[in-house]
């Protein structure tokens, strides 16, 4: 792939905190072919209006009537693109200069990368967020190097099981192979580990890098909330249930999440997670009886 061409996406939903410095650092990436589209998930704040600002700039809007949620509108925004990589990126994710140019170039030089992140850090500038991701027996994810004050530590290039959704490279051909994101991931969390997982399922390779982009983090639904433990542990339930094989299942899942109920981990989460389980437990039992994804 010689120069490809890129398509960046932003899919916002009450999204206007941070969106023009997004947007600005978007449309002013210099040294790559690229195409900017915007998809708004019917916002109640200036997120749209804040977007239609930078349509003399390049910038192409489609405002939706519904929330189709992160993975359902990054699906339909895709669909409106045509480059040979898709960029999905957050509304408060801030690329640096030439960011784009450095993500095309990477995965041109690597023919064999199908999935690309980079290494977020947190406003101040240091901290770091995330530089791609562990995913352990009992479908929790972790950050690698999430808190750690960036000293270079991070620096090489290297294979990880899964990169988050708030900046995501794929080339267009493994994202029509993968058909997007599963939309049943609504409206958010676990659906960009899936999608990886699901990629080298088929195999292909994730990789990190570290191009830095700062971001901002949970603008539209912050951590913590009762909101996000549920649809967090729903996901999660989801994710095993779906990307677990038996033997995982049997051998590494179940023994990890007893585990983790009888710790302290799961304080505030256990009654939560009881309730869950049932829905999870269909769900995998579809899957087999049908032989697919539902």
């Amino acid at each position: 792939m010689s120069r490809p061409r890129v398509s960046a996406v932003v899919v916002t939903y009450n999204s206007a905190a941070f969106l023009r410095e997004t947007l600005d650092a978007l449309v002013t990436q210099t040294g790559a072919d690229f195409e900017a589209l915007l998809w708004d998930n019917a916002s109640a704040d200036e997120s749209l209006a804040i977007a239609r600002e930078f349509e003399p700039r390049g910038l192409r809007v489609v405002a939706s009537e519904e929330n189709f949620g992160f993975g359902g509108g990054n699906n339909r925004a895709v669909r409106e693109t045509g480059g040979d990589i898709v960029l999905l990126l957050n509304p408060d994710c801030i690329l640096p200069p030439g960011g784009l140019r450095r993500i095309a170039a990477a995965m041109a030089r690597n023919p064999r990368i199908a999935v690309f992140g980079g290494k977020q850090v947190a406003p101040d500038g240091e901290t770091l967020l995330h530089c791609g991701g562990v995913i352990d027996d009992g479908a929790h994810t972790r950050s690698i190097g999430r808190g750690q004050k960036d000293r270079g530590q991070y620096d090489r290039p290297r294979q990880v099981d899964y990169v988050g959704g708030a900046l995501m490279a794929l080339r267009r051909d493994v994202w029509e192979e993968l058909g997007g994101f599963d939309d049943a991931f609504h409206p958010a969390y676990y659906e960009d580990t899936d999608l990886c997982a699901r990629a080298r399922r088929h195999g292909h390779q994730v990789w990190y890098a570290p191009i830095r982009v700062l971001h901002h983090e949970n603008v539209s639904l912050p951590r913590e909330t009762a909101e996000f433990r549920r649809l967090h542990h729903r996901n999660r339930l989801r994710f095993a249930a779906l990307d677990f094989g038996i033997p995982r299942l049997l051998l590494r899942f179940l023994p990890a999440e007893l585990r983790w109920l009888l710790s302290w981990h799961s304080a505030g989460s256990r009654r939560l997670c009881a309730a869950l389980y049932p829905d999870a437990l269909g769900l995998f039992l579809r899957r087999r009886i049908l032989r697919r994804r539902p």
